[in-house]
């Protein structure tokens, strides 16, 4: 005779699903009433039910908070010049501004390229050989 198993997962790795099976198990058990099978059990439902709303208004909250977040990055990324569509030809941006001192830097400081380092830029200066002709 084969064996029966039984398996009722918790969706531990899913806040929404284990925040909808609290709210199916609250629901239950009020329809079940005091005579339920969770009435005077070891879980205090009314505390159950606290804190079940307690989280799904923390998470509203949050999530509220992230879409704030979302959008305030966007207008700093605006005004940085790094949004989409955004180049360094992009003006009245940082990046744009940044480009224009650049370029004044590299000239007042001619053979001297080293000196933009003063000013947080990551200076690299290399060689390189002339390009070989073909024959």
């Amino acid at each position: 005779m084969a064996r029966r198993t039984v398996r009722a997962k918790i969706p531990s790795s899913s806040p929404e699903k284990m925040t909808k099976l609290g709210e199916d198990i609250v629901d239950q058990n009020k329809r079940d009433g005091t005579t339920g099978p969770l009435a005077n059990g070891d879980v205090n439902m009314a505390e159950f039910e606290k804190k079940l709303t307690t989280v799904v208004a923390l998470r509203d909250d949050a999530e509220k908070l992230s879409k704030q977040a979302e959008k305030k990055i966007q207008e700093a990324n605006q005004i940085l010049g790094i949004d989409k569509g955004q180049t360094i030809s992009t003006p009245g941006t940082i990046y744009f501004d940044i480009g224009l001192i650049k370029t004044r830097l590299l000239g007042k400081f001619k053979n001297m390229e080293d000196t933009l380092g003063l000013y947080g830029f990551n200076v690299v200066i290399g060689t390189s050989s002339s390009p070989k002709r073909k024959s």
